[in-house]
């Protein structure tokens, strides 16, 4: 189990009355949710690609408790066949990063990325040429197998898989509408 110095406790007897609130508020993000059953314990977790961040913990929790909270945020679980049984969930918004060295070339995808809504960090280099890490991969200006339009490409599939691509498209409806 997870245990912080007492000074870190803001609350105890957390009552949480509207999860799905909680899953709109890090929607954007990447967040965990995990139940250890030998001390009947859920941490909340939130990682957002510089390393993981427990945001809560509640002890004492049954994991039918723990199941609903996680389905009511908006979580999915890992055992997707049966999330009575599971003792993760997650929801997932990938970043990507991409190492800026000041070229046209690279300003094209950072530009794509913002249209996209893909969530792309940004860092400026000057020591070698642009290239754009996902997560799994690393596509470089220097392989020949990736030209900056086949990485806008490849940047259109992954807002149509996750989903980034609508959101923005979304809102001009709305805004359009009033």
């Amino acid at each position: 189990m997870l245990r912080a110095d007492i000074s870190q406790v803001v609350v105890g007897g957390i009552v949480i009355f509207n999860p799905n609130v909680l899953g709109e508020i890090l929607s954007d993000s990447c967040f965990f949710m995990r139940y250890k059953v030998e001390d009947r314990s859920l941490e909340f977790f939130h990682n957002n690609g510089d390393g993981g961040r427990t945001i809560f913990v509640i002890e004492g929790i049954s994991h039918e408790s723990a199941a609903k909270l996680a389905r009511g945020a908006g979580l999915k679980a890992g055992d997707k066949e049966n999330d009575e049984l599971d003792c993760f969930w997650e929801k997932s918004m990938p970043i990507i990063h991409l190492y800026h060295d000041g070229s046209e070339d690279a300003e094209k995808i950072r530009l794509e990325a913002c249209r996209l809504n893909l969530k792309c960090r940004v860092k400026k280099i000057s020591h070698e040429p642009w290239f754009l890490t996902n997560g799994q991969f690393i596509y470089s200006s220097k392989s020949n197998l990736w030209s900056v339009n086949s990485i806008i490409t490849e940047m259109q599939g992954w807002a149509e898989k996750w989903g980034t691509k609508d959101k923005f498209r979304n809102v001009q409806k709305q805004v359009s509408a009033e």
